[in-house]
């Protein structure tokens, strides 16, 4: 894929169609085009998550519903959700959105989620944001992906005492000090 940026000119937004809930639904989303050849559509806000199904050419049409905050990609950390001409999450990079989040667009959720990496292989999910409180599980290697949805105070780890509740892979708490965050707390990130 050639990278290309996201603030290309915007195509035209807001379609309404038929009548009916279809006519509703349809006024809700916007449509873009794809900057790139052979996006990928995944199944979450992150590059490594599992891929639905690939565009084609560029200048393919996709109908975007809402944005969430996922993985940065070439420093952009917005990804939509389309309904058409597939279903799933494609990064804002990729869109002539014009800016990202582009106007216009809602939230997926209510609350904001966040995808980050692990520094270290094994990083221990805990129950509560110190290292003596349970182990709920161990997650696998250094680069592991993990959705963080808020942040906690806690016991510091090497100077950092923020921690972060996660909700994949597993649930639970873990070292700020361990993920690729930039700092603590990240940006965006809502205190739990």
């Amino acid at each position: 894929m050639t990278a290309a940026p996201a603030s290309a000119a915007p195509a035209a937004a807001t379609s309404a169609a038929a009548g009916g809930a279809a006519a509703h639904a349809q006024a809700r989303t916007h449509v873009y085009q794809t900057l790139v050849s052979g996006l990928a559509v995944r199944a979450a806000a992150t590059a490594t998550s599992m891929k639905r199904a690939v565009l084609g050419a560029a200048g393919t049409e996709v109908r975007v519903a809402c944005f969430a905050v996922g993985q940065s990609v070439n420093g952009d950390n917005v990804w939509y959700r389309i309904t058409a001409p597939r279903t799933g999450v494609v990064v804002g990079f990729y869109l002539n959105t014009g800016s990202d989040p582009a106007l216009g667009i809602p939230r997926c959720f209510k609350r904001s989620w966040h995808a980050y990496r692990t520094l270290v292989t094994g990083l221990a999910v805990r129950e509560a944001p110190t290292a003596a409180s349970a182990k709920r599980a161990a997650l696998g290697t250094a680069g592991t992906v993990v959705t963080v949805r808020c942040f906690a105070m806690g016991e510091s780890v090497s100077g950092d005492s923020v921690w972060y509740r996660i909700t994949a892979p597993r649930a639970g708490m873990v070292s700020g000090f361990y993920l690729n965050t930039g700092r603590d707390p990240a940006t965006g990130i809502r205190r739990c």
